[in-house]
């Protein structure tokens, strides 16, 4: 009505409009003086009020939510029936209920156990991703066995206790001759310097130079013991060799010159950079290498290198009798106990004496039970980033010393180029090229704080506390190869044993 109302006044003053110009035109008649008819007052038509003016624009507004009243509650209807249609019709229990014609407080009763069945859903769903997020790899069993001819023997490294020759250098009586103020040459100074290192000797009886001569491992392997002197008689495979070093070849670990079998040589395990002095990591006899950690053995050969583990059993096995002259041994050189230090490793990681071994002390036969555990996995989990997964592939993570990638490589790297950076040089068991200098005994105290110190930080990275400056990232490798021993120990009398075969041999002469 308020719009008609407006509509009209316009009208009405069109009209008046249009009266008075007839009235003019009538006047036009009468005067003819009069010049111009649209001189004088003239009407103008009424502009619309500004409450006109609103009340037309809240007309409109009304109109325009009702409109979208009417639409919404057509919505709401339409949703309403399809989820009532759904609710009836589902399969899953409990939703029909709401849709039957049933009291509210059967309807709240059903409302409730379906939210808490939602809400406990919703749970479990959500640890199940934690889970996923933090272990989105399991670790399980094939159901299939491997043969063991399928594995490589495992690489047997071997330490004596004794670092020396006694009959070459003395230590024990180089130390006494110190002690008692006497004078020492400088060629058993510098022998003393490279023992104690090697020796962990606690006393400072020689000198201490920051850095040591090149000629350092030149040194140590003059005076080492050499296999034959101390390895007799050694079995493989249930054939006897009296010649150990035929299998044995020296190598340069933490407790300083040892020997390894059936480990691969410095050329498949070092980049060629890597510096090692004469016939370290460098066995006699060159085989062709059929085996890898990722593809397994490339070849049937039974000549395969590293040999293969063909059969179980005591008898498919190594043996090996160790001897040594009781005037070769040396107690101030590591600690009481003299023997042998012995560690199982894959043939692709070098050795850390100190982290694992099985110790043999003289007068004892121990004979140890090897179980290998491989752990492969499958290509389609490359997809995943390394901080999902939590492993690296062989190729994946690139080393600065080392071809092949394994946690154990990977953590002689890593404090090789912490000792490196606190006190610009390593120590005499890590991989170094050339020019890098080896640490002497005046620098054995920072080597031991850098040792120190990269525990505490690989400590303060586990533990999530924040990522430290310096990052090992020495994760498990997706393809892994681990050799766990059980190992018993018995009393060894062979001296009775020599005693009977001589009485034996003499009954028989």
């Amino acid at each position: 009505m308020e719009f008609k109302t407006a509509s009209t006044e316009f009208l009405l003053a069109s009209m008046d409009r249009n009266s008075r110009k007839r009235s003019l035109d009538d006047d036009d008649d009468d005067d003819d003086d009069i010049g111009n008819p649209y001189e004088g007052d003239f009407i103008q038509p009424e502009t619309p009020s500004e409450a006109a003016i609103s009340r037309r624009h809240a007309a409109r507004t009304t109109h325009a939510r009702t409109g979208r009243s009417i639409f919404i509650k057509k919505e709401m209807r339409g949703l309403k029936a399809y989820v009532t249609e759904y609710c009836a019709t589902t399969t899953m229990h409990g939703f029909r209920y709401l849709a039957e014609s049933r009291t509210s407080c059967e309807r709240y009763f059903w409302l409730t156990l379906l939210l808490l069945a939602i809400c406990v859903c919703g749970v479990l769903i959500s640890r199940i991703l934690l889970r996923f997020m933090s272990h989105p790899v399991i670790v399980s069993f094939s159901n299939k066995e491997s043969p063991i001819n399928t594995v490589p023997f495992p690489a047997v490294t071997i330490c004596p206790m004794t670092k020396t020759k006694r009959s070459i250098f003395n230590f024990t009586q180089a130390i006494y001759d110190v002690m008692d103020g006497k004078d020492i040459t400088e060629e058993q100074d510098k022998l003393g310097e490279y023992l104690t290192l090697l020796c962990h000797y606690s006393g400072r009886h020689f000198r201490a130079s920051d850095l040591l001569d090149d000629d350092f491992l030149e040194q140590l392997d003059n005076v080492k013991l050499d296999i034959s002197e101390f390895a007799d008689n050694c079995w493989y495979l249930n054939n006897w060799h009296d010649r150990c070093e035929k299998f044995f070849w020296p190598i340069i670990v933490d407790e300083g010159i040892c020997y390894t079998f059936n480990m691969l040589d410095k050329h498949h395990i070092f980049f060629d950079d890597v510096f090692f002095p004469k016939d370290f990591f460098n066995p006699q006899t060159q085989w062709n290498l059929s085996w890898t950690i990722d593809q397994g053995y490339t070849n049937r050969s039974i000549y395969a290198y590293p040999y293969r583990a063909y059969l179980p059993g005591y008898d498919n096995g190594l043996h090996i009798e160790f001897q040594q002259s009781s005037s070769e041994l040396d107690y101030l050189c590591l600690d009481s106990i003299q023997g042998f230090s012995i560690l199982l490793h894959a043939p692709h990681v070098v050795p850390q004496m100190k982290k694992h071994h099985i110790k043999v002390a003289f007068g004892d036969a121990v004979i140890a039970t090897v179980q290998p555990n491989l752990i492969k996995t499958p290509d389609e989990v490359r997809k995943y980033h390394p901080d999902i997964r939590e492993c690296y592939f062989t190729n994946e993570k690139v080393l600065l010393y080392f071809k092949q990638y394994s946690p154990e490589n990977c953590r002689l790297e890593c404090i090789t180029n912490y000792t490196l950076e606190m006190c610009g040089c390593v120590n005499f068991h890590m991989p170094r090229n050339k020019s890098t200098p080896i640490c002497g005994l005046g620098k054995y105290s920072c080597m031991k704080k850098a040792e120190r110190d990269l525990k505490y930080l690989e400590l303060h990275n586990s533990l999530n506390v924040g990522k430290a400056a310096f990052f090992c990232d020495c994760r498990p490798a997706c393809v892994h190869l681990k050799y766990e021993a059980d190992h018993s120990q018995s009393n060894w009398h062979y001296d009775r044993l020599y005693f009977a075969k001589q009485r034996k041999e003499m009954n028989t002469s």
